[in-house]
């Protein structure tokens, strides 16, 4: 993590009260989702329980990407120091060296932004992007309530959007930064950390392979929790060692081991991807033709 300088001069954007709707919004998801697992436990194998877990499934990945977002919100806050502007969005950071910034305009007169990305009509939350006349493409990160809080930023290759609750004092201390004698040579870039640094979250290939594998556990479970009711309780089973005749509760295993195939292949794979690509490029292929051979199985089965 990127330690503040004890002379960074920090301005923050009024985001409370918008990160924790965001956090109530992601503990009801989380509540919500706990629910139907309990409601498809209660069904036992059937469709609907596989339509609760998957909605379930859905739910906390939203709450995760929610909470995220609530505390990206709730530490959204614009850094002066070693030359440059810095944007701070949870995991991001945007470095605007002062060197580089043209002028600065007041969005009194703009109206307010349409946000493509985080931000909904009424909401006073602005992360993404938006185009504005005189100004083109935008890069927003703000929590405007009126355009009048909203400054630009603008520079030869971007224009950034922000909303410091203490808007005089932002614009005294850039003043106060550019009259340095020498500036620190600093680079116009985008500045990631943690996880969200890894390159697999920019590899197309990886991500489609990953994403073709969890849609063939899907179907797998699909098909078991579709046609289990009907299948006679002594059943010919595939799985795992070859056709046998045994209780279609052993057709429960098809469905589990599709799930950790996937869990387990996934993650590790997105975890080995930034050190060994091609490792994690054989575990991610060998997860899709598990699964694929698994779907074969319960079709088989069912």
């Amino acid at each position: 993590m990127s330690t503040l300088p004890s002379h960074a001069r920090v301005f923050r954007a009024a985001t409370q009260q918008q990160a924790l709707m965001l956090g109530a919004i992601a503990v009801a998801a989380l509540l919500l989702a706990v629910l139907l697992i309990w409601r498809g436990a209660a069904d036992g194998i059937t469709f609907a329980s596989f339509l609760s877990y998957t909605l379930a499934g859905v739910l906390v990945a939203a709450a995760v990407l929610t909470a995220y977002w609530a505390i990206a919100l709730g530490g959204l806050r614009y850094e002066i120091a070693g030359g440059a502007l810095t944007i701070v969005w949870g995991l991001t950071r945007q470095v605007i060296p002062l060197s580089v910034m043209e002028r600065i305009v007041r969005g009194r007169t703009m109206g307010m932004p349409r946000t493509r990305g985080i931000g909904f009509p009424g909401w006073p939350v602005a992360i993404g992007r938006t185009r504005l006349p005189r100004l083109g493409q935008v890069l927003l990160y703000a929590a405007p309530r009126s355009p009048a809080e909203m400054l630009y930023l603008v520079t030869a290759h971007e224009t950034y959007g922000i909303s410091p609750m203490d808007q005089q004092g932002l614009i005294t201390a850039l003043q106060h930064a550019l009259a340095t004698p020498e500036l620190p040579h600093r680079r116009q870039e985008v500045l990631r950390e943690g996880i969200a640094a890894w390159p697999v979250w920019t590899d197309r290939t990886a991500l489609l392979v990953a994403l073709a594998g969890l849609i063939l556990a899907l179907a797998t479970v699909a098909v078991v929790f579709t046609a289990y009711t009907g299948i006679p309780d002594r059943t010919v089973v595939p799985f795992p060692e070859g056709d046998r005749v045994t209780g279609k509760r052993a057709l429960a295993g098809i469905p589990l081991v599709a799930a950790m195939i996937i869990a387990l292949n996934t993650l590790t794979g997105i975890a080995m991807h930034h050190r060994l690509r091609p490792v994690a490029y054989l575990l991610l292929l060998g997860g899709v033709f598990v699964e694929a051979l698994l779907l074969v199985a319960a079709i088989a089965a069912t």
